[in-house]
């Protein structure tokens, strides 16, 4: 099952972190992705987006974690939560094949010669 891309476009998730204090004093800062922090004065939640071309459009919200690796890792379960209970993941968290896929008429496309061409198949 593959999801429709383009060589221009990169289609992966997005996770954006927030360091947030624990005393609630002042507002959270949002850290880069190779930012590591670790910060027992502190707590994070971590907001995942997902590809455009990923049938979840919602952004994903970590519950409140004592780092920033808990809060990337319970956001991501989160997200494979709500695609298999929409049915776009197996039970083993595989990907499951779309109704509509492409992949039975590209390969009735290749039963026949291409115009203008000496190949066959």
């Amino acid at each position: 099952h593959k999801l429709p891309h383009d060589d221009y476009t990169v289609l992966a998730p997005v996770f954006r972190v927030t360091k947030l204090p624990k005393d609630n004093a002042t507002a959270g800062v949002e850290l880069y992705s190779d930012e590591e922090d670790e910060d027992p004065k502190h707590d994070y939640i971590c907001r995942v987006s997902l590809p455009m071309n990923c049938p979840l459009k919602e952004t994903i919200e970590s519950p409140i974690m004592s780092s920033k690796r808990q809060s990337e890792r319970a956001a991501a379960r989160y997200v494979v939560e709500k695609l298999h209970k929409m049915e776009e993941l197996d039970d083993n968290f595989r990907p499951t094949p779309s109704v509509d896929s492409d992949d039975d008429e590209m390969k009735e496309e290749k039963k026949f010669p291409i115009a203008g061409t000496d190949k066959r198949s």
